[in-house]
């Protein structure tokens, strides 16, 4: 892990964000299994989601590490979260 952010981790406390993929209201931001690194290291935190612990056992098991369309779903709505509240913010010109 290489960026780490105490504001994206105590966004779902500060902000009362529930699980992002049951809407459990007991949410944290949970790092989700890293693409590019080795068993037991984690992702940057803005690469985790807002999940509950029953949903963030779930993506650390077996199925879920391997279930890409639900780590990049929870993974999007989280960062759609934060943007939409003022968290996380893209800087510079935007072009379409």
């Amino acid at each position: 892990m290489t960026l780490v952010s105490q504001r994206l981790r105590d966004a779902p406390r500060d902000v009362d964000f529930d699980c992002v993929r049951c809407r459990n209201p007991e949410a944290c931001l949970c790092h989700l299994p890293a693409w590019d690194a080795g068993t037991g290291q984690k992702c940057d935190d803005w690469q985790g989601a807002h999940l509950c612990a029953e949903c963030h056992a779930y993506f650390d098991g077996p199925q879920g590490r391997h279930d890409f369309a639900a780590r990049f779903l929870v993974l999007t709505r989280t960062l759609r979260r934060l943007f939409e509240h003022g968290i996380l913010e893209v800087r510079g010109e935007t072009h379409y």
